[in-house]
């Protein structure tokens, strides 16, 4: 069918355009959910909210190509005894290229991470610019912001 100008008209139901929707879903791209489990390794690291002092844990996963990805974070209260849940744990290190993502304090909703020059422990930080001031949440070591994280240690949990 065409129309007075001689463009070609085609008419799409509402069950078409919900073919569609559901295909797009199902089809999304997640680097993660793709990538089949037996690939992941994932690695909790221990942090300090600088504003409460408490303790939470970020959940980093790793990809096939050796990258570390940033995933969730954790309140201490939520990971589960590992004696109790048959749960054990490795230490681990992480190191290469870390996509920080969307990281955040589950406390406080800091963005920024900092890592201790001191005692290499991680604190939450709302304004982890180079140059701004820190002071570690861990060991109260204090100084200005500067340079990278290149590795973190971490634990690694296993059934």
């Amino acid at each position: 069918m065409f129309d007075d100008q001689g463009h070609k008209s085609i008419s799409i139901s509402e069950a078409d355009i919900n073919d569609y929707e559901n295909n797009q879903k199902q089809h999304s791209f997640d680097p993660l959910q793709k990538i089949p489990s037996k690939q992941h390794k994932a690695v909790l690291v221990e942090a300090k909210c600088v504003n409460t002092q408490q303790l939470y844990y970020l959940e980093f996963r790793q990809d096939d190509l050796s990258s570390w990805y940033f995933k969730d974070a954790f309140k201490h209260e939520i990971i589960p005894d590992q004696k109790s849940v048959g749960i054990k744990i490795e230490k681990n290190m992480i190191s290469g290229k870390i996509n920080w993502g969307n990281i955040f304090c589950p406390y406080c909703s800091s963005t920024g991470i900092v890592q201790c020059a001191k005692c290499k422990r991680l604190t939450c930080h709302h304004n982890a610019t180079a140059g701004a001031s820190f002071q570690c949440a861990w060991c109260g070591n204090s100084g200005k912001i500067g340079g990278y994280i290149k590795s973190l240690g971490g634990s690694r949990y296993k059934k």
